[in-house]
């Protein structure tokens, strides 16, 4: 009877290690099934840690004293601490666990001790009871301690069945006080076997309610994980759809349906239900869409409308991929759905404010570009092709020739204005370009640098205007103010101006200067005879013949008539009256006029002022009309100088 007994304990305690390794084999696989259990295999470990503790004891009897108790129960109390982190992982509590370490190595000393000290089991139970029950009355405390209000049940279970684990351990600590004594565990005792059975019944239990909390958090994980997606697309206006060809069912998540602002109830999901809900200009596109996607096995992309219940319109950005089977056939397409009617207006009004820039900026008069900051052409309008001769293209094409066309004498200040382009006002700029075909014209250049509202530049702005009629225009104004339109030379009033400018260089350095006053001899005779054409061609000969006998800084003017000044500065009186002489004798060459062969003589007067002389331009014009008087009352053809005693 006494073996009978014996062999049923130990066949106890094989059944409970058995089962101990089966449930944390049985957590291992079910934590690694499924994601995010990590608790389940910290659980699993436990029950092999705790099985190789109950092994140990087990085989009692053919270990050394010191492994078959000591180690044995210090494995079962460092089992506890895997348990109570696996429990802890489901809320993600901090795993540290310093008081359930103390305990283990409180129960270590204890149980050395005791094994060591008293030959008996009475003292070794009492310090195994008490430190069991403290480690699995911690672990149902944590978990009663962290139960949320509304309670969730599978975590109550676990706590009661590990409270009970702890209890059963209490029980014998007492019954072991009580009685002072207690059998050894391989001895005839129903108390033993009724022990074991509890343990194996209790270990089942705990990891049954362990897996059921890992089962409940995987899907309050689910749930929130759905909750969060379903915040996502509402906050992000995109939702996702799904088609079972097989069954010819759509699915939509509840975002499509706040998108299309259909009752969820009402809506037949269908494929041809949604293309109802699709404006009816756009249905042949968004079916061609699909059935080509369809047919070409490719994911498809497409914008389009939605005609709203209330005639609002939206615009949807969606796209799709399909699943076929190995025949081809097509599974099950999936595919999102986003509201961008938003972005589709700001766009469409960015393009509306770029195509009236664009009008705008192409049919001004002027010659508009954009370069970026590394000399990017960002953008020309087709003015610049009547302007320059160069197309956008070509401009486009090369940057540079922007600056190439510019006329070799105007680029140097052309390139020194780009250093201050950057300032407030930006620059003007007036230059010369050479157009494709050669000609050159005026541009009237306008820069000012581009910065985006962060500062950032980003580049600069350019309106060039062809200025070269108002160039001439100029040009011409200045003849007709400045000089004698039939000779060409310098008017009366350029001839003053040109006179001032002389004489104060003269006082300023000390130089002497003459002027010469010249009347053609019978000029009068000849217009009326040959007529004002003959007489202008005459007066533009002689304007030619001046010229020549006069140096580069010299002033030859026509104040009116047949009367001609000339200005020499820094000559003195032998100097001017050679140039005098020269000046003759080059009039009297023959000159063909309207079919005649004329000899034409001159009369010249000199006035030269000295290095110190006071006179004034004044001064100077009377005395050289005095001498040329003088010189016609001589007889015509020669020169005279002004001397103060004739006057």
């Amino acid at each position: 009877m006494t073996s009978s007994v014996y062999l049923d304990t130990r066949s106890l305690l094989i059944v409970a290690v058995t089962m101990a390794v089966l449930m944390g084999l049985v957590s291992l696989l079910f934590g690694s099934l499924r994601r995010g259990t990590r608790a389940l295999k910290l659980w699993g470990w436990s029950l092999l840690v705790f099985a190789l503790g109950m092994g140990l004891v087990a085989l009692r009897g053919r270990l050394p004293d010191l492994v078959g108790v000591v180690v044995a129960d210090t494995i079962l109390f460092a089992a506890a601490i895997p348990m109570l982190r696996s429990l802890r992982s489901f809320h993600g509590a901090p795993h540290s666990d310093v008081a359930g370490w103390s305990l283990v190595a409180l129960g270590f000393v204890l149980i050395a001790l005791s094994s060591l000290v008293w030959p008996d089991n009475t003292a070794r139970i009492v310090a195994f009871s008490a430190i069991v029950a403290l480690q699995y009355f911690r672990m149902a405390g944590y978990l009663f301690g962290s139960l949320p209000r509304q309670g969730r049940l599978p975590q109550a279970f676990t706590a009661a069945v590990i409270a009970t684990f702890g209890a059963s351990s209490a029980a014998r600590l007492v019954l072991t006080l009580t009685a002072g004594k207690i059998d050894d565990l391989y001895q005839p005792s129903h108390v033993q076997s009724v022990s074991i059975l509890a343990y194996i019944v209790i270990l089942v239990a705990a990891t049954l309610g362990v897996m059921w909390m890992a089962l409940q958090a995987a899907r309050d994980e689910l749930a929130a994980s759905e909750l969060r997606l379903t915040e996502a697309q509402r906050l992000a206006h995109i939702g996702n759809w799904a088609l079972d060809h097989r069954r010819h069912a759509l699915t939509w998540s509840d975002e499509i349906y706040r998108i299309f602002e259909i009752d969820k109830e009402a809506f037949p999901a269908s494929y041809d239900a949604f293309l109802n809900a699709v404006h009816p200009d756009d249905r042949q596109r968004v079916a061609a869409a699909f059935a080509n996607s369809l047919k070409t096995r490719s994911p498809y992309e497409i914008i389009h409308r939605l005609l709203l219940a209330d005639g609002r319109i939206k615009h949807v950005q969606e796209q799709c991929e399909t699943v076929f089977d190995s025949e081809g056939k097509p599974l099950r397409s999936i595919g999102t759905v986003q509201d961008v009617s938003e972005r589709v207006l700001k766009d469409q009004a960015l393009r509306e404010s770029e195509e009236r820039f664009r009008t705008i900026a192409d049919y001004t008069f002027g010659w508009e570009y954009w370069l970026g900051t590394k000399g990017e052409l960002l953008y020309v309008n087709a003015a610049c092709e009547r302007i320059s001769g160069y197309s956008p293209a070509e401009f486009r094409a090369d940057p540079g020739l922007i600056r190439r066309i510019v006329h070799a004498q105007d680029r140097p200040a052309y390139e020194e204005h780009l250093q201050h382009i950057y300032g407030p006002e930006g620059v003007q700029l007036e230059f010369r370009i050479v157009t494709k075909n050669g000609e050159l014209r005026w541009i009237a250049h306008g820069c000012r640098a581009v910065f985006a509202p962060d500062g950032r530049p980003l580049g600069r702005r350019i309106s060039n205007r062809d200025i070269t009629d108002l160039k001439y225009a100029e040009e011409r104004a200045r003849q007709l103010a400045f000089f004698d339109s039939l000779t060409k030379l310098p008017n009366r009033r350029m001839l003053l101006d040109r006179l001032n400018h002389d004489l104060s260089q003269a006082r300023r350095f000390g130089r002497p200067m003459a002027v010469l006053f010249l009347d053609l001899d019978h000029f009068k005779e000849t217009n009326d005879t040959l007529g004002h054409d003959a007489g202008d061609c005459l007066l533009r000969e002689m304007a030619g013949r001046l010229a020549a006998c006069v140096r580069a800084g010299d002033t030859v003017s026509r104040p009116g008539g047949d009367e001609f000044v000339i200005v020499l500065p820094e000559i003195a009186q032998a100097q001017a009256a050679a140039v005098a002489a020269k000046i003759l004798d080059a009039i009297r060459q023959p000159v063909r006029i309207a079919g005649h062969l004329l000899e034409v003589t001159a009369s010249v007067g000199i006035a030269v002022r000295d290095a110190h002389a006071e006179d004034d331009a004044a001064d100077l014009m009377k005395q050289a009309d005095s001498a040329m008087y003088q010189a016609k009352q001589a007889g015509r053809n020669g020169y005279r100088v002004f001397a103060a005693a004739d006057a």
